[in-house]
């Protein structure tokens, strides 16, 4: 047996012409940063709640000497991310909306990240 044909025979080709599968959501663009100024505003004003959320959960319950600024901070993201107040056009809820993004999933992700506390 020569060389050339033990290698086909133990090697597959029909791997090689298998055809790729892709699912649909994967040929969408990635989503794109908000463009106009008022949504880079929205975004902004979001971004920074969230910030604070992550940067200050830590201080919610110590008693170290700077946590009462920390704690405030986390507290006043906190209850803006939790409200479900509509009548403000800066509301938590309405910057989701405007910028495409699902309220109920940012707020899930901060409580399952930790940084988000219903107390």
């Amino acid at each position: 047996m020569n060389r050339s044909a033990s290698f086909t025979q133990a090697y597959d080709f029909s791997a090689l012409f298998a055809p790729d599968v892709m699912l649909a959501v994967q040929l969408q663009s990635p989503p794109k940063l908000p463009c106009e100024p008022e949504h880079r505003l929205m975004f902004a004003v979001l971004e920074h709640a969230i910030e604070d959320i992550q940067k200050h959960a830590r201080w919610r319950s110590t008693q170290a000497p700077n946590a009462p600024a920390g704690r405030s901070r986390y507290q006043e993201a906190a209850d803006w991310i939790t409200s479900a107040d509509t009548d403000w056009l800066f509301s938590f809820e309405n910057i989701c909306a405007q910028l495409g993004l699902d309220a109920d999933w940012i707020r899930n992700g901060l409580r399952q990240g930790g940084w988000l506390h219903d107390d």
